[in-house]
């Protein structure tokens, strides 16, 4: 009885461990989709000076379709709220969605409160700052996911 007891508890620490990896890494490729996200919103203002609403439905209909807050972001944004009320009501609801880290989760929402407010270049400053954040913190999470498997799963 005592040897089924460790074989279960070995099991559910080994099963924890590789949950745990599993996150870290999912975290990895989600900050680099953001990263990817405010690249390509960067470039909708650098280059045809798209307003706000214009970027949801872009971002709707490229490769961020999925990204766990945009479709409720763009519903919102259509019932009359503002772009930044609209960005973070919609991280705020679907938050359980990603392994995003709550501070990249904040920075995220953030990103929002002076989006659409601003001139051009100060839109372009405030999306190379977001971009520069969340660079950084792609490689951290990058650094632990590539460690995460041998120290969790061990």
């Amino acid at each position: 009885m005592k040897t089924v007891g460790l074989v279960m508890i070995f099991a559910a620490l080994s099963l924890a461990g590789i949950n745990k990896a599993m996150t870290i890494t999912a975290s990895d490729r989600e900050a680099y989709s953001v990263i990817s996200m405010l690249k390509y919103i960067r470039t909708l203002i650098s280059y045809v000076s798209t307003p706000a609403d214009k970027i949801l439905d872009s971002l709707l209909e490229s490769e961020y379709k999925n990204m766990f807050f945009i479709k409720d972001a763009r519903e919102h944004f259509s019932q009359g709220e503002s772009f930044s009320s609209s960005w973070k009501n919609a991280i705020d609801k679907n938050k359980s969605d990603t392994c995003l880290p709550q501070d990249c989760l904040e920075k995220l929402k953030a990103f929002s409160d002076t989006f659409g407010s601003a001139d051009k270049q100060s839109e372009l400053e405030n999306c190379d700052t977001y971009i520069s954040y969340f660079e950084l913190r792609q490689k951290e999470l990058h650094e632990r996911a590539v460690g995460a498997p041998r120290v969790y799963g061990s």
